[in-house]
């Protein structure tokens, strides 16, 4: 019976495509838990930095401050050269803005997204 036949491979077609749209579904989300999972870890890694960071440049900053105090004898010029220095710094960043961070921003981004 060619219709009886012809029945079969289109339900085997139906089961088929169902299962290969729920294969797909899973694939998704597998990438999605993926690259959450690695996002979060970036995230949490760079606070962490960010924070040893902080800390090193604080402690750097006062011990510098302290220095400078020593050699002015004054703890008032000490702490305003370091001030001046953080200062030039901070003009520089704005002034010169560094196109190379967007740069490493957005290849870092894109492998965690885009990395097979």
């Amino acid at each position: 019976m060619p219709f009886e036949e012809l029945k079969n491979n289109i339900r085997e077609i139906k089961e088929n495509s169902e299962k290969y749209t729920n294969n797909s579904i899973r694939l998704i989300r597998l990438w999605i838990f993926k690259v959450f999972t690695k996002s979060v870890s970036l995230f949490i890694k760079f606070i962490f930095l960010i924070l040893f960071v902080f800390l090193f440049i604080i402690f750097l900053s006062i011990s510098l401050a302290l220095f400078f105090a020593k050699i002015t004898d004054s703890y008032l010029y000490g702490f305003l050269i370091v001030s001046g220095i953080y200062l030039l710094m901070i003009l520089l960043i704005v002034y010169v803005k560094p196109r190379f961070m967007d740069k490493i921003l957005l290849k870092n981004l894109s492998e965690i997204f885009f990395d097979d």
